[in-house]
Parts: structure tokens; C-alpha cells; sequence
């Protein structure tokens, strides 16, 4: 799968079954859609953000910074954010809920008992408490309201991805540390 550079519609089932070493059936068991393996990313993306906060707990702009160093740090980070750009684009609705069974958290995260009763915080959830306690802090001054925020913060997180594409440069995460410093600074 690594080798792939297409969308995901252009990979063919038979090459994640192949490469995760699971029958087609299992895999249609699991994710109805393939497009549900993106959900499926991102619902497990969002619960390692929560179980970070837990063992690292962070603070307004430092936390922020911290969810967007994660975002660039995933594996393939541009292709998947281009592919969640991609399925998100086709919907008529937000996703549904894909639950994290309490046997995935335990397997993700065997010497943490509390990821069991850890609520799996949707991004805006995240961004929206961040961006409070940096206004409790004082590092955010605008009186933007917080939605207006967390929707430019979502524009950095996936319009940054789409800018390298087109671009053709490759450093995601300088990319979203120029375009934080300077979204942050216009609101101090």
C-alpha cells in the first residue's frame, strides 16, 4: 500500500486485503465502504489526540500546534488528507459515528486502562475547547466567534495538504507551522 499514490478509489480492495493480510470478506465485515476506512483513520487519529491529552495534557495554542504536528507526522500525511479532503467533498452529510470497540483501544493501548472510558472527541470538539482555554489565557484576543475559528483552523488542517499538492513541495508540518504563526498572530 505504501507504494500507492492514487486515491483511494484507485486502490483496488485486493491490495489493502493484501497488505493488512485479511480476506475481502473480513474487510467488507468491517468497512461496508472502503470509503469507511477514512472514517475509520480519522475516529482513531482523534482517540490517539485524546489519550495524548490525557497522558500530556497541553493548553490552548500549544495544543493546537501539538494536533497539527500530529496531523503532519502521520504516516502519509498529504495523500490521506487529500483522500479525506476527496470523500468528506463527496458527502451530503457530516459521517457517521465509527465506534472504537473497547478491543481496538485495548490493542492500540494495553497499558492504558483509562482509554476504555475515554470519550473520542470529535476534531472540531478539540479545537473548539483548545481555542477557549487559549482565550482564557490570553493568547487568542479576537472576538471571532469560536465556530469562525475552529472553521479557519479546519482550513489550515486540510487546505495546507492541498496547497503542497499543488505546489509539489513535500514539508507538511512547515507548511502548518507558517500558516498557524500566522493565523494565531493576526488574532492576538
Amino acid at each position: 500500500m505504501g507504494q500507492h499514490r492514487g486515491g483511494l478509489s484507485d486502490l483496488p480492495v485486493e491490495a489493502i486485503c493484501s497488505a493488512v493480510e485479511v480476506s475481502r470478506v473480513t474487510f467488507f465485515n468491517y468497512f461496508p465502504q472502503k470509503a469507511d476506512l477514512l472514517n475509520y483513520f480519522l475516529r482513531v487519529w482523534c482517540l490517539e489526540r485524546a489519550v495524548e491529552q490525557l497522558q500530556e495534557p497541553l493548553r490552548g495554542v500549544a495544543a493546537i500546534e501539538r494536533i497539527f504536528l500530529r496531523g503532519a507526522q502521520a504516516r502519509d500525511a498529504s495523500s490521506v488528507f487529500l483522500n479525506l479532503i476527496s470523500w468528506i467533498a463527496s458527502l451530503s452529510a457530516p459521517p457517521p459515528e465509527f465506534e472504537v470497540t473497547p478491543a481496538e483501544r485495548h490493542v492500540l493501548y494495553p497499558d492504558e486502562p483509562a482509554v476504555q472510558e475515554l470519550q473520542i472527541p470529535h476534531l472540531r470538539e478539540m479545537l473548539a475547547r483548545h481555542i477557549a482555554e487559549a482565550r482564557a489565557d490570553g493568547e487568542i484576543k479576537s472576538r471571532l466567534p469560536e465556530r469562525e475559528l475552529v472553521a479557519l483552523l479546519l482550513t489550515v488542517l486540510y487546505g495546507a495538504p492541498l496547497a503542497l499538492h499543488v505546489s509539489g513541495e513535500k514539508d507538511l508540518y512547515r507548511r502548518y507551522r507558517s500558516h498557524l504563526r500566522l493565523l494565531i498572530g493576526t488574532l492576538q
